[in-house]
């Protein structure tokens, strides 16, 4: 059986860290909001002094194939995963009947394994 694919991208490994490490200094954790027009977060930090919002239009990625959804995104996993990460282009899918948000780079193939659920 194929698997349905809602959420698959390709970007620049850079900008991808860049959009993860900066969302660091106000959370663990966050929700990704996918539409036709790109990506997008907000945050607050706990005290509520401090808000981050985010928007990367869809012109930024090389793959841009996603239905409108919401993705909890832990952001511990997937920066340790992305500080091994030396190639120039990282592709995202996000596959619902397994509840995965799989990260390829190079020949190898990861996933956030906390099954974060979408939102």
């Amino acid at each position: 059986m194929v698997e349905k694919k809602l959420f698959n991208i390709e970007i620049e490994t850079k900008k991808l860290k860049d959009i993860f490490n900066v969302a660091t200094t106000l959370g663990r954790e966050l929700k990704l909001k996918v539409g036709k027009d790109g990506l997008n977060y907000q945050m607050v930090d706990p005290a509520n002094v401090c808000m981050l919002k985010v928007e990367i239009p869809k012109s930024d990625f090389d793959v841009f194939e996603v239905a409108d959804l919401e993705l909890g995104v832990d952001l511990g996993k997937v920066n340790d995963m992305l500080k091994i990460v030396t190639d120039k282009k990282i592709g995202m899918t996000y596959l619902p009947d397994q509840n995965r948000l799989l990260f390829t780079f190079g020949n190898l193939l990861t996933s956030n394994s906390s099954n974060m659920p979408a939102f």
